[in-house]
């Protein structure tokens, strides 16, 4: 048996064809009653709307892209994909995956792939800061970014972030008046700076360690080790 298309499932349901449509893609624009009617239907018909053949039509592609400088299996990232995901997910979005933007060229192959592509909706940027030309790129295409705990708000259209660099430094004050001897920042090493949230860390134990030195008995040091054995 052919599969039900949507003029089938209009018919059986005795609405036009655009009501059924809207059902699916624009549902506030359906009484709830209209759009209970429709699914039914179309359940027991075996339709669906094609995403792809929507998307070709509003110009959205219901899909969005989290970039990040490390793996989802850090705790941070874990976090940050699940508190994007519970809002997105609802709103009929998928998340689409980049790990390791860990260097400059990285991150400029994306920027300068993805209007070419058009394949996103919007972007996430987790931890590492962007340029003014990269901004500029998603601008062209009407495709807003969001910062997550980036060094700098600069060229996001919208971003939540920490001082990293003051958190560290106050930690490290913190551990430094209790009496600790021996203190080690523990880091991914630097392949190719992409101003991230482990650089401002970095920064806020240097100084902070730098500051004590003429005062407390102590050592220190960064130790960096291959990215992704942090």
């Amino acid at each position: 048996m052919d599969k039900a298309g949507i003029r089938e499932v209009a018919k059986a349901a005795g609405v036009s064809i655009s009501t059924v449509s809207r059902a699916f893609t624009r549902p506030e624009l359906v009484s709830e009653r209209t759009r209970r009617k429709v699914l039914e239907t179309a359940d027991k018909l075996d339709f669906n709307i094609s995403r792809s053949a929507t998307s070709l039509k509003s110009g959205q592609t219901y899909r969005v892209a989290l970039l990040m400088n490390e793996e989802i299996t850090s705790w941070f990232n874990t976090e940050v994909f699940a508190g994007i995901n519970a809002v997105m997910h609802e709103a009929g979005y998928d998340i689409s995956l980049f790990q390791h933007i860990d260097t400059a060229e990285n991150r400029r192959d994306f920027f300068t792939n993805l209007p070419v592509r058009r394949n996103v909706d919007a972007v996430f940027v987790a931890s590492f800061a962007i340029e003014p030309q990269e901004v500029e790129q998603l601008k062209r295409i009407h495709v807003p970014i969001i910062g997550i705990n980036t060094p700098s708000a600069a060229g996001f259209d919208a971003s939540i972030s920490i001082d990293d660099e003051a958190g560290m430094f106050t930690a490290a004050q913190h551990l430094i008046s209790l009496g600790h001897k021996n203190l080690i920042y523990v880091c991914s090493e630097a392949i190719d700076s992409i101003n991230s949230s482990i650089d401002a860390r970095g920064q806020g134990f240097v100084l902070a360690c730098k500051m004590a030195e003429a005062t407390h008995q102590f050592t220190w040091q960064v130790l960096a080790v291959p990215r992704g054995k942090t």
